[in-house]
């Protein structure tokens, strides 16, 4: 898979490659009558993008196999428009996308096998959480000018859109995870941020001490590290208690937010200097990553003593920022230095 730097397109791929959360998107906001069709038991991931390169700072994607419920199979294809404003051709690229995915199904016949006459049927959904309503056109041919009877010469795609600006929080549906998920991208942009976060974290107190929970506290706040500057100290304090009322829990916030903090000054200090794009985001990775070992070590040593210091030996500065990320809650979740250096192996 590519390279990715943009972080909403990083979040998207990064929750959303999960089969479990995808098939729980894919129920709760498809029509009824076409999620009835498909066995989402039977969804997995491709590897490919279909999205152009020049287009790439605007969209993401993923495409899935899924079974349907006649023992055939369909594509469901993820458009993710993560910038703040409307692309009012968005369905024009959509079937771009769409027309890739047909062509490498057609060249996907065994050699020398008959080729297809047939093409799997595609459902192209739109995932926007861009600040303001989705007001651009909804189908290709609301962008097709000309007389009523010219136009009825051009392809029609409507695809199914998700538009988190038009939701409230109580209309965000499906399992636990899913909803802190489209509840964060949504107020990602938005002031308030740091205000709602605590009551989003906190419905993953009803998954407390499962892996998926820590691992989408992870990815959220590395999503909010790099993406916002709204989230005060305070707020970030409230927000992770919430999420975590467990050992460590409050000292965990506190150094939390400090990496949060070092990473965003760090990260545009190296901005300013570099004076583009790959030198903000090349800044904002080491300052991250630089918090990151600072807080380990300081919720080690407070919580194991000496102890807790001495095993940060153990711990390769080379390490990646998601496998700093985990340490990090596992030091805040370990009953024991024993316990912690566990989780190194």
């Amino acid at each position: 898979m590519r390279d990715i730097s943009n972080p909403h397109d990083r979040f998207f791929r990064e929750t959303f490659s999960r089969p479990d959360i995808a098939a729980d998107f894919i129920a709760n906001y498809l029509q009824p009558d076409t999620a009835r069709q498909l066995d989402l038991d039977r969804l997995e991931l491709q590897s490919e993008s279909f999205v152009d390169d020049e287009l790439r700072g605007r969209h993401a994607d993923l495409l899935f196999s899924v079974g349907l419920v006649d023992g055939e199979h369909a594509w469901v294809y993820v458009l993710f428009e993560h910038k703040s404003y409307i692309d009012p051709m968005v369905t024009l690229q959509l079937l771009r996308y769409i027309l890739r995915i047909w062509d490498r199904e057609k060249r996907a016949a065994p050699e020398g096998g008959q080729p297809a006459r047939s093409l799997r049927p595609i459902i192209p959904i739109v995932l926007y959480h861009g600040s303001r309503p989705w007001k651009s056109a909804r189908r290709l041919s609301e962008i097709i000018d000309g007389p009523a009877e010219l136009r009825a010469f051009g392809p029609e795609l409507t695809p199914t859109l998700v538009d988190l600006s038009g939701y409230s929080e109580s209309e965000i549906v499906g399992d636990v995870l899913l909803r802190v998920i489209l509840l964060v991208m949504q107020s990602i942009r938005r002031r308030d941020l740091g205000q709602r976060l605590p009551s989003i974290l906190s419905l993953l107190r009803s998954l407390a001490g499962q892996e998926s929970a820590l691992g989408c506290l992870q990815v959220v706040l590395k999503y909010v590290a790099v993406s916002s500057s709204s989230v005060s100290e305070n707020e970030l304090r409230q927000a992770m208690r919430a999420a975590q009322p467990e050992p460590g829990g409050d000292v965990m916030p506190t150094l939390v937010e400090q990496w949060l903090e070092q990473g965003r000054q760090e990260g545009r200090q190296e901005g300013r200097q570099e004076g583009r794009q790959e030198g903000r985001q090349e800044g904002r990775q080491e300052g991250l990553h630089a918090g990151l070992l600072n807080a380990i070590e300081r919720l080690l040593e407070d919580r194991f003593g000496g102890a807790g210091k001495a095993a940060m030996a153990e711990i390769r500065s080379d390490q990646s920022l998601d496998r700093l990320y985990e340490i990090l809650l596992h030091a805040g979740r370990a009953e024991s230095i024993e316990a912690f250096r566990e989780t190194l192996r």
